[in-house]
């Protein structure tokens, strides 16, 4: 029961006084106690000596639903309690959250994006709670309904990568590129903030400070790594090595990919792979001759004796021998050497099985 153990917290209550034993114990524990949000100690016994707390009403109101009362009764109260309708539907939603059935559930995620405004400090645990409870696309409307991601802060970190995961669980890898590149554009955007400022001897303004910066690109980082290791998962590596990366994007994914050269199972030449995909061939052969030097660093299975190092190897040597710069003469090389890459890609990253020929 997340959301109550949270207004709990938030009206000074411990998790062990809920449930209440009656509405007079829920009376005084939320309303009369000292401990109570609001209330300062030696202030009188009466109700209407103080404002009421807005979390102590919250915690009164999700008593009553969880007791049952529900429609007219429910409402009546909220009003006596100083609470919109709006902020009624936010905590119904926060019990039905915690209640889990179905019918519950089914009710909250119709609320929900209609209400965002006035989840408050709830908004991401709600997130979470609706991806954990398979309801990835309400929590998505939530995430939009509060505006352009252009536009919003920076989130952190957790947030970010909920935010990815998201993405991926309901619109795909694609979505999911689309959001990290806004973060990326947010960071560097920073940088050049806090740089024009330093020039400008400017103490402090809008641009991210040393510590800032760093995690926010941190932040970043992992959340392009989140990327990679979903296409991995879901056989998507070569859709991901389509995607228009920016130069940063590429240092990331670049360091990813030689992580994973002695860690996954394939040990598939990615970076080398992800370069020739995109012509960039020359880069492509000192990536496998670094690569390689790597390899035989470590006693690794080097790619004359490896089908996809062998073909790929050959791929390279072939397209820097029939496309020398500014021939345009090597129009038909040029198509078999590109499909012959296609294919290899979609070879190692879809079924996981080196086409026999490359270059046929």
């Amino acid at each position: 029961r997340l959301f109550i153990e949270g207004l709990l917290a938030r009206s000074n209550l411990g998790v062990e006084s809920y449930p209440f034993a009656s509405f007079l114990d829920a009376a005084k524990k939320i309303f009369l106690s000292p401990k109570a949000e609001g209330r300062q100690a030696g202030a009188g016994d009466s109700l209407t000596a103080e404002p009421l707390s807005k979390n102590g009403s919250k915690v009164y109101l999700y008593y009553l639903m969880d007791l049952g009362c529900t429609g007219s009764a429910v409402e009546s109260f909220a009003r006596r309690l100083g609470l919109s309708n709006a902020e009624c539907a936010a905590v119904r939603c926060f019990a039905q959250l915690d209640g889990r059935d179905n019918g519950g559930l089914a009710e909250a995620c119709a609320s929900l994006p209609a209400i965002t405004g006035h989840l408050g400090e709830h908004t991401q645990r709600v997130i979470e709670s609706l991806v954990l409870l398979g309801r990835p696309q309400v929590a998505l409307d939530i995430f939009r309904s509060r505006g352009s991601a252009a536009m919003a802060p920076f989130p952190p970190k957790g947030e970010a990568l909920l935010i990815v995961d998201i993405h991926l669980s309901c619109k795909g890898l694609y979505e999911a590129f689309l959001y990290c590149q806004e973060l990326w554009k947010k960071v560097a955007d920073g940088a050049t903030q806090t740089q024009t400022e330093m020039g400008m001897g400017a103490g402090s303004g809008g641009g991210d400070g040393p510590a800032e910066g760093e995690g926010r690109a941190e932040t970043v980082q992992e959340c392009t790594r989140r990327l990679c290791g979903w296409s991995e998962a879901h056989g998507a590596v070569d859709r991901l090595m389509e995607l228009p990366f920016t130069a940063a994007e590429e240092a990331c994914l670049r360091t990813y990919f030689e992580e994973r050269l002695f860690t996954s199972a394939s040990g598939a030449p990615l970076w080398p792979l992800f370069l020739a995909l995109r012509r960039r061939y020359k880069e492509a052969r000192a990536a496998m001759d670094e690569l390689q030097a790597k390899m035989d660093q470590q006693g690794k299975v080097t790619y004359r004796s490896n089908d996809v190092y062998r073909f790929l190897n050959e791929i390279i040597d072939t397209a820097l021998g029939v496309l020398p710069a500014k021939d345009t003469q090597n129009e038909g090389a040029a198509s078999t050497v590109e499909s012959a890459v296609q294919k290899l890609a979609r070879g190692v990253y879809g079924s996981h099985q080196a086409p026999q020929s490359m270059l046929s």
